[in-house]
């Protein structure tokens, strides 16, 4: 699991990033939005038919997050049915992001970053599943249709933030670098900084006030805007829960959410859409010391420090709201394009 490569002497922050990618709420308001976007229609319908009785789409949002989680952990003991999908999905925890170079103008199977079994892989797999196929090629993974649910409504949310499909790499002398392939990235003479998970920065306009006197704190970028960004906006809108969101958003002005072609080829645009956001994300920052620890079995971790504008923060606010809003849109849409 190279994404896990250099990231495991970070602290539990980091850790829960990982468990939680745009944290619950975030994952709930994409899903609580698409629930009411689509009352009335023959998808509602479909999805209920697959859903458990209760279950909604902003709950279900949460569960391949919630499979990830150590049992007993915030989603409570994993149940049997996440038992099974762990033994026949062993590389689940890498389904829900793809680490394309942000140097990259569009996402490629096959090319540096992706695998076989990343975001958009997943995605394409699951809307076959639900649209009928379920021959081993479109569906090498063998998700049933209410996997390909839970994982749908989970990674449409995911595949909107910007860190789960670019990322950067550098090279041994800490220079960025766009390597050409897999093979070259070998975190050793090319490393791969996992969406920002190997990446820490000082963010000096969340202490300054009210508490000038105590130290800047670092934060993990991945986590940040799994996490941090979300809690701004929500704090920002005035809200307290993913629904209150999506009720707001909804009675908003419509953003430029719209897709083309047919929707088996949505996941590749919403790569390359925030591929093109990530390069933003990561423009404004400064690469700098690299720092290592060795672990309990001798092994070297990386991590490296990044300075960040002061305004670094609004910007992320903005482009997270906008982006939480647009995940709405785009996966009631979706759903609608699988069930006409």
């Amino acid at each position: 699991m190279k994404r896990f490569a250099v990231a495991l002497c970070l602290t539990g922050t980091l850790i829960s990033g990982n468990a939680l990618a745009w944290g619950d709420n975030g994952h709930r308001a994409i899903g609580a939005m698409a629930d009411r976007l689509l009352v009335g229609t023959h998808a509602q319908a479909r999805i209920a038919a697959i859903l458990q009785p209760g279950e909604t789409l902003e709950l279900a949002s949460i569960w391949a997050d919630c499979v990830k989680s150590k049992a007993g952990s915030f989603c409570g003991p994993q149940s049997q049915e996440m038992r099974d999908y762990i033994e026949a999905n062993p590389k689940h925890t890498e389904y829900h992001y793809t680490d394309v170079p942000v140097q990259d103008n569009a996402y490629r199977a096959g090319s540096a970053g992706t695998t076989d079994h990343d975001i958009v892989q997943l995605m394409q797999q699951a809307i076959a599943v639900l649209q009928g196929h379920d021959d081993s090629k479109v569906n090498p993974n063998r998700l049933t249709p209410r996997q390909a649910l839970l994982l749908l409504a989970h990674l449409a949310s995911d595949i909107h933030q910007p860190l789960h499909v670019g990322a950067l790499y550098v090279d041994k002398n800490d220079h960025i670098v766009v390597p050409a392939s897999n093979a070259e990235i070998d975190n050793v003479n090319i490393f791969d900084l996992a969406g920002g998970n190997g990446l820490f920065f000082a963010d000096p306009s969340y202490d300054r006030a009210p508490y000038p006197n105590q130290p800047i704190r670092k934060q993990n970028l991945h986590a940040f805007w799994d996490h941090s960004t979300v809690e701004m906006v929500f704090k920002r809108v005035g809200v307290s829960s993913p629904d209150a969101f999506a009720q707001k958003a909804l009675a908003g002005k419509l953003p430029a959410y719209a897709l083309r072609g047919a929707v088996d080829s949505w996941p590749v645009q919403l790569a390359d859409d925030a591929l093109a956001l990530s390069r933003l994300a990561h423009a404004p920052l400064k690469l700098g010391e690299r720092t290592s620890s060795v672990d309990s079995k001798g092994v070297t971790h990386f991590n490296w420090a990044l300075t960040a504008p002061d305004d670094y923060r609004d910007f992320a606010e903005k482009l997270a709201e906008s982006q939480l809003v647009r995940g709405g849109y785009r996966f009631a849409a979706m759903l609608q394009q699988i069930w006409p």
